[in-house]
């Protein structure tokens, strides 16, 4: 994808380098390292994504039978998981047992690029540690690494904005990281375009 300026308005080359446009104004929002090579003609929004994101494994088990765990949800904070949660417990989700296993942004990045069978065995090994029970054969698995997680120094700016141009960048990132940062950003982008395109 490339994003161009031109004679004050704003096209887009998708990867079939089908031309789109134009486009009055532009929203741009993903995480820092994508979003930058986006952004050749607005230099200054392309330095303030000089931000750091942390990276984070993240394995789904699903279970047969009920995991006798006294809690939904716990940060261990040692070893390889930071956060693990009963996903079932959640309001409106379907009753088969399944559980989300987070590792440690540091753990995650110390194994970055390690092979997935192994992050899996190591965090399912943690996981059993965690509850102090017995391990159990999941039905399902599901590992996915996410790259760009979660930043470290979010920029607490709302989102980042380029009046002249009529664009912005949003994203957790850009406010106070986590889901209602990512919320928070993106309204203070719509906002700010309403206003300046009435």
């Amino acid at each position: 994808m490339q994003c161009q300026w031109q004679q004050s308005q704003w096209w887009l080359n998708d990867e079939q380098q089908q031309r789109h446009g134009p486009f009055d104004a532009l929203v741009i929002n993903m995480p820092p390292a994508q979003a930058q090579p986006l952004l050749a003609d607005s230099p200054l929004l392309q330095q303030q994504c000089e931000v750091t994101m942390q990276p984070c494994w993240t394995l789904l088990m699903a279970f047969e039978q009920d995991i006798k765990a006294p809690f939904d949800g716990a940060f261990v904070r040692t070893g390889a998981i930071g956060w693990l949660a009963r996903n079932n417990s959640k309001h409106q989700r379907e009753p088969l047992e399944t559980w989300v296993i987070q590792a440690q942004h540091d753990w995650s990045q110390a194994h970055i690029d390690s092979p997935r069978e192994l992050v899996q065995q190591q965090l399912t090994h943690a996981f059993w540690q965690a509850l102090a029970l017995d391990p159990q054969a999941p039905s399902e698995q599901w590992l996915h690494r996410w790259l760009y997680a979660i930043c470290a120094n979010p920029l607490q700016q709302g989102a980042l904005l380029d009046g002249d141009k009529r664009l912005s960048v949003c994203g957790d990132w850009c406010d106070r990281g986590a889901i209602e940062g990512a919320w928070l950003s993106g309204n203070r982008a719509g906002q700010w375009l309403c206003k300046i395109l009435e």
